[in-house]
């Protein structure tokens, strides 16, 4: 992936074969992502759960850092909205 061109259609398309098992569907396609930006060559990739005490809104955060970190793509993941917000993205950070 690093010697690929990244753009926000290219994060876009690595992030939609992220399945979100509760809604039936990729994050993508369902909504989920909320940004896509790139700040100093990190991308920074903000979303929501579908709903504010959704139990595996950490799993899907974690998913998106791990899909873009396989392709070397320097990430940082923001989920929004969620009761635990703060908790989860700390962890992410980890």
């Amino acid at each position: 992936m690093s010697k690929k061109k990244l753009d926000k259609k290219t994060i876009r398309q690595l992030l939609s074969h992220i399945f979100e098992p509760t809604l039936g569907g990729d994050i993508v396609s369902l909504g989920l992502v909320d940004s896509i930006s790139e700040k100093k060559g990190k991308w920074v990739i903000k979303f929501h759960s579908n709903n504010p005490f959704d139990p595996i809104a950490s799993h899907i955060a974690k998913q998106i850092k791990q899909t873009l970190e396989e392709r070397d793509v320097y990430s940082e993941v923001l989920l929004t909205g969620h009761t635990h917000a703060k908790e989860i993205n700390e962890y992410i950070r980890r």
